[in-house]
């Protein structure tokens, strides 16, 4: 078994552990997951609309490093 393999199944579970605790926590107390970076509400249909005519209008290059000159 390679160092990096050993190093990562010989080990105590840290996140999945806690993870599972979280979960069983989170049907007690309303717990909010962030660490799962999925909303909880679906994306209000203006900023979809928004995005969309944005992409369409080819806004999908990085903004210069200082930021929007419009929005300056």
């Amino acid at each position: 078994m390679s160092r990096l393999s050993r190093r990562i199944t010989h080990t105590v579970a840290k996140s999945y552990g806690m993870c599972d605790q979280a979960a069983a926590f989170a049907t007690q107390s309303g717990l909010i997951h962030l660490e799962l970076g999925r909303p909880y509400c679906d994306t209000p249909q203006h900023i979809k609309d928004a995005t969309i005519k944005a992409l369409q209008d080819g806004e999908v290059h990085y903004s210069d490093m200082r930021g929007n000159a419009a929005l300056r």
